[in-house]
């Protein structure tokens, strides 16, 4: 049987050298892209917007554990209620992707709704794109 040719000593080496350099090359690619999709205001609104629909479910909860709806953010951020434990919201996330805290408007039966919001990019009321108001409204329905 015959033996296979030997490779010679340099050549493990610099493909060796090859594969790190297209690693390398590839890691700090990701990390340009990545930081990108980071400031990426499309996912900044997508983000808020998840925000914004998890403190409106954890209001829904809030009513439907404790028969009275809250009256503040705090008020599902630290319930206390191990019943509440998985509705409670982050206090971390109280506030939209550009750092903006979150407006809560309790219910209201006048208005037979609640709602949070935030005022944008921008922190200001109005304005449009990114820029814009943007509020999600809770009640007894979900979708009101």
């Amino acid at each position: 049987m015959e033996r296979p040719p030997r490779k010679k000593p340099g050549h493990n080496l610099a493909a060796r050298l090859t594969y790190a350099c297209f690693i390398v090359a590839l890691v700090i690619s990701m990390m340009r892209f990545g930081t990108t999709l980071v400031q990426d205001p499309t996912l900044k609104v997508w983000r808020t917007g998840i925000r914004l629909e998890s403190i409106a479910r954890a209001s829904r909860a809030f009513y439907q554990e404790f028969g009275k709806w809250p009256e503040s953010l705090a008020a599902i951020t630290h319930t206390g209620n191990a019943r509440m434990q998985a509705w409670e919201v982050d206090s971390r996330k109280t506030n939209d992707a550009w750092g903006w805290a979150f407006h809560y408007e309790a219910f209201s039966s006048a208005t037979g709704y609640g709602q949070v919001y935030t005022v944008g990019k921008d922190g200001q009321p109005g304005g449009k794109g990114v820029n814009a108001d943007f509020a999600v409204r809770f009640s007894y329905q979900k979708n009101r």
